[in-house]
Order: C-alpha cells, then sequence, then structure tokens
C-alpha cells in the first residue's frame, strides 16, 4: 500500500484520490487508476524477479533523464518535483533494476 500526498484537510486515514495499481514487471512498471490525493495503492510483481516501487518527485526543469544520470552516479538520486518510478532492486548479477531501465515518469491525473 502506498500514497500521494494531497489535500492535508482530510483524514490522514481517508483516500481522497481513489484506487490505484502499480505493476511491476521485468523491467518495467504499468500504473492505473492513480489521481492527485491519497490513494489505496495495490502493488503486484508481475514479474519473476524481486521488485520495487520508490516514487520520487523531479526538481522543476529536471527531466526523466536528469533522474537516470544522477541513479547511475555515486549517491541517492535526484528528488524534487514531478513523479518518476524506480526500482532499485538487484538482479541476479548484483545490477540495480533501474540501470536495466526500470524508470518511469508518472504524470498523476486531477
Amino acid at each position: 500500500m502506498g500514497e500521494i500526498l494531497g489535500d492535508r484537510s482530510k483524514s490522514a486515514t481517508e483516500p481522497s484520490g481513489g484506487a490505484a495499481t502499480i505493476k511491476t514487471f521485468e523491467y518495467g512498471f504499468d500504473t492505473a487508476g492513480l489521481k492527485a490525493g491519497r490513494n489505496t495503492v495495490t502493488f503486484v510483481n508481475g514479474g519473476k524477479e524481486w521488485h520495487q516501487v520508490i516514487m520520487s518527485k523531479l526538481m522543476p526543469g529536471k527531466t526523466l533523464a536528469d533522474f537516470q544520470k544522477a541513479a547511475a552516479a555515486d549517491g541517492p538520486p535526484t528528488a524534487g518535483l514531478t513523479y518518476v518510478f524506480a526500482c532499485f532492486m538487484p538482479d541476479k548479477n548484483g545490477k540495480p533494476h533501474v540501470m536495466s531501465g526500470m524508470v518511469k515518469e508518472v504524470k498523476i491525473a486531477a
């Protein structure tokens, strides 16, 4: 279960965005139903390998390519204001899935 923060006037446990799904596979994500506000998210691993989803915001003016460059560098990835989903789980050779393209820019519907 995860959430996307939105209207804080609602109860901390009351979803305002609705129900959504994030499905992982080798090496990508499918998303459905994500909306602005708090969401109830069902996470489905549709792959044979273990996967995770890390949601970060891009800083204004930054792109998915900037995120991928930061993820390949030493240190933590860039975070800021537009959503990027990434999986840092390693494959059987120890290579993080993000390095195999398991990263996606996701626009959240209003």
